[in-house]
C-alpha cells in the first residue's frame, strides 16, 4: 500500500503545480468601412473566472482574450461593442452578450453567446460554434520534441522527482501549443456567431433602447 500513498503524494504535488497561463490576445480583421451593421448596442461579459483546465495540466483563463475576440467579432454586424466586467452595471446597452467556451474535448471546442436582455436577465437567443484545434497553426509543435526528450529523461529519475520538477515547464510549453491551435479557432467561432446573431430574427428585429450613435467604441470605460 506504501506505493499507493507514493503515487497519491505524487498527484498531489504535480495538480498543486499547475502551470498557470492566461489565453493571448487574438486578432480579428474589422470590416470594411460602409458595412451595414444592425443599430444595436452589445455588451460583451469579461468574466475573469472563464477558465480551461487540461486534466493534469495546466489552467488557463480565458479572459479578457476571449471576450475581446467576441467584441471584435461582433463589431462588424453591430453598431456599438462594448465590453463590462461580470456584475457591471449595463445600463447603456441594448442587449448583454454572455460568452462561455467548453473544452472538455481537447480537440473539440465550442463556443456559446447567451443575449440577455441587462435588467430583467431574460434570454434573447442564444448561439454556439464547434470547431477542432487547428493542428496545422504555427506554434502548435513548438517544443514539442524536446518536451518529449524531458519527459523520457524525468521517468528515470526515482521517485519521481524528475517529472514533478519539470512538469510546470512542459505544462507551459503544452499551453502554447494549446493556444497556437485554439486562436484561429477563436475567430472561426466568434465570427461565425456573430453572423448567425446578426441573422436571427429576435435579435434583428428587437428594438434598441438608446438613440442611434455613429460610435463604435469598443473601449471599456
Amino acid at each position: 500500500m506504501k506505493w499507493i500513498s507514493a503515487l497519491g503524494m505524487l498527484l498531489s504535488v504535480l495538480l498543486a503545480g499547475c502551470a498557470h497561463t492566461i489565453l493571448p490576445d487574438v486578432s480579428i480583421k474589422p470590416t470594411e468601412v460602409g458595412t451595414a451593421r444592425l443599430p444595436l448596442t452589445i455588451a460583451v461579459e469579461d468574466d475573469p473566472e472563464v477558465t480551461y483546465h487540461r486534466t493534469l495540466g495546466f489552467y488557463e483563463k480565458m479572459n479578457p482574450a476571449m471576450a475581446d475576440a467576441v467584441r471584435d467579432a461582433f463589431r462588424q454586424d453591430f453598431e456599438k461593442v462594448v465590453l463590462v466586467g461580470k456584475d457591471e452595471p449595463v445600463d447603456n446597452a441594448d442587449l448583454l452578450a454572455v460568452p462561455q467556451i467548453d473544452a472538455s474535448q481537447w480537440q473539440r471546442l465550442k463556443l456559446s453567446v447567451a443575449f440577455e436582455q441587462p435588467r430583467t436577465g431574460d434570454k434573447i437567443a442564444e448561439f454556439s460554434s464547434v470547431k477542432p484545434l487547428k493542428f496545422n497553426a504555427d506554434g502548435t509543435r513548438k517544443h514539442l520534441w524536446s518536451d518529449l526528450g524531458m519527459m523520457s529523461a524525468a521517468l528515470i529519475i526515482p521517485f519521481g522527482v524528475g517529472v514533478a520538477a519539470m512538469e510546470p515547464y512542459l505544462q507551459r510549453h503544452d499551453a502554447e501549443r494549446f493556444n497556437a491551435g485554439f486562436g484561429p479557432a477563436l475567430v472561426e467561432m466568434a465570427t461565425d456567431i456573430a453572423a448567425k446573431a446578426a441573422k436571427d430574427p429576435a435579435i434583428a428585429t428587437f428594438q434598441p433602447r438608446h438613440p442611434k450613435t455613429a460610435s463604435n467604441d469598443t473601449r471599456k470605460s
